[in-house]
């Protein structure tokens, strides 16, 4: 493909993607991926059908790393990846948290949802996706034990430079539905203190070595604040998790805060093949 044509495939896609945020804003009843008008909810059907398609309600997972049991189990493991160390994709994984939630297979028109909401005009977007996860985790926690309730939301934070490229930071919008959805409160606890290279473009060993040391207490994070996060439980909103290496990185942060517990909720996980 030459030069001409990239440039031209790139500018049809800016067009798109404006066409899609002019739809959003001037009629808010439409649908957040095709631009469709609705009578009511977020997603039309076409492409509720396609989402649902990926959705990981119903099936068995392990309940720390969120991948379904039919992936993670060993080929001779006939029962339920329930018990954590039968999960053959996360039993050797020293994990920073104690429990995982997705919504989605990472894959399809759920990987195109992710990329769009990175960018923060489209709020409503973002908003629909966290009230989806807030929805899904209120579901669970109904059936959790009392003393593992989260007591406050907090997310992944970008670097400014790339909230500025971007416009925002959609993950703090889906953490901030999140936390409406749950009546709890959504607190910026950690900052990046660094650029990180995009983790998409990596593989797992440099994945961990890009984020490492990426993470700190947010400057907004007084004495005071910082010591009422003690012994508290805290649930971590990021998009996606692939190999676990950012969200491993940012929970071994607020584990040196002091929290009593970590629990982490993402709108995709991505599958191992």
């Amino acid at each position: 493909m030459s030069r001409k044509e990239k440039t031209g495939n790139h500018v049809r896609r800016e067009l798109q993607e404006f066409i899609h945020w002019m739809i959003e804003v001037t009629s808010p009843l439409s649908c957040h991926l095709c631009g469709d008008f609705l009578e009511e909810g977020d997603f039309c059907e076409g492409c509720n059908s396609k989402l649902s398609a990926n959705d990981l309600n119903g099936w068995e997972k392990c309940p720390r790393c969120s991948v379904p049991c039919t992936v993670a189990q060993m080929p001779q493991q006939k029962h339920s990846c329930e018990v954590t160390m039968d999960c053959f994709h996360c039993r050797k994984q020293r994990l920073q948290w104690d429990r995982a939630t997705a919504l989605w297979v990472y894959d399809g028109l759920v990987r195109d949802l992710i990329v769009r909401a990175k960018h923060n005009h489209h709020h409503a977007l973002c908003h629909a996706l966290g009230v989806r996860l807030g929805v899904r985790l209120g579901n669970q926690l109904q059936l959790g034990a009392e003393e593992q309730l989260p007591e406050v939301i907090t997310y992944i934070p970008s670097h400014f430079t790339r909230r500025l490229l971007r416009g925002g930071e959609g993950c703090s919008e889906i953490a901030a539905a999140v936390a409406e959805t749950l009546g709890l409160p959504c607190k910026r606890i950690l900052s990046q203190r660094r650029p990180v290279a995009k983790q998409a473009w990596l593989n797992e060993t440099k994945r961990i070595k890009n984020v490492k040391d990426a993470f700190a207490p947010a400057r907004s994070l007084t004495g005071r604040s910082s010591q009422r996060l003690q012994g508290k439980q805290v649930l971590l909103i990021d998009d996606v998790l692939t190999t676990g290496a950012t969200l491993n990185e940012a929970c071994r942060v607020l584990r040196k805060l002091g929290v009593a517990g970590v629990s982490v909720a993402v709108i995709a996980r991505s599958v191992p093949k």
